[in-house]
């Protein structure tokens, strides 16, 4: 099977896709992910900030996983700010970086935190 660029995809077995999103959660891939997408600091920023308001509010029942959740925030603080990003792209680099693409799902708790997104970001 080819990929976009016309090479061969590689095949990756049931096991190493396992071990990769385990260490994929395990540790902090957020300064993977930020580098990896060469967006304006102010953009990282907001989104980290964003992150930590959601991951500590006390509705907040991780439907995300801290580096799904930081994906969420950056899709979410670029498109307030203007900066062009899409979904794909997003998926497409933290697959490079981290084995394992995150596609941003913000749509899946924004409303229930709109307050706190509109407080930050306003």
């Amino acid at each position: 099977m080819a990929n976009v660029g016309g090479k061969p995809e590689q095949v990756i077995g049931k096991s190493e896709i396992v071990k990769q999103t385990y260490e994929t959660h395990v540790e902090d891939a957020t300064k993977k992910i930020a580098s990896a997408l060469e967006l304006p600091l102010n953009v990282i920023v907001l989104a980290k900030l964003l992150q930590a308001k959601i991951s500590e509010h006390p509705h907040w029942d991780c439907r995300r996983t801290p580096h799904a959740l930081f994906v969420d925030c950056i899709y979410v603080v670029a498109k307030k700010v203007g900066v062009k990003i899409t979904s794909r792209g997003i998926a497409q680099k933290t697959k490079t970086v981290l084995g394992i693409g995150t596609q941003p799902r913000p749509r899946e708790w924004t409303g229930q935190f709109d307050s706190v997104i509109k407080e930050l970001l306003g």
